[in-house]
């Protein structure tokens, strides 16, 4: 909602000409968003969730001791 609201805020910048690019912007996006859904969903009805736990293991561990060795300030956005 906050994308739209700026689109709307800025929409006088916006022109006819842009159409096409809006147009290849989300066809591209649907067919990606689509491509990797039914991947994902293949994927899941015919493998486990064991490496993706060990991926959330190790990266939460990565992201631990980056935050306590100082190496990574984690908590400023």
């Amino acid at each position: 909602m906050a994308g739209l609201y700026e689109l709307w805020k800025e929409r006088a910048l916006l022109s006819v000409d842009d159409l096409g690019m809006w147009a290849v912007g989300f066809v591209s996006a649907f067919i990606s968003a689509f491509l990797c859904v039914r991947w994902l969903l293949r994927y899941i009805s015919n493998h486990d969730f064991t490496i993706f736990a060990w991926y959330r293991i190790i990266f939460g561990l990565v992201v631990l001791a980056t935050a306590y060795s100082g190496v990574v300030d984690w908590t400023n956005p």
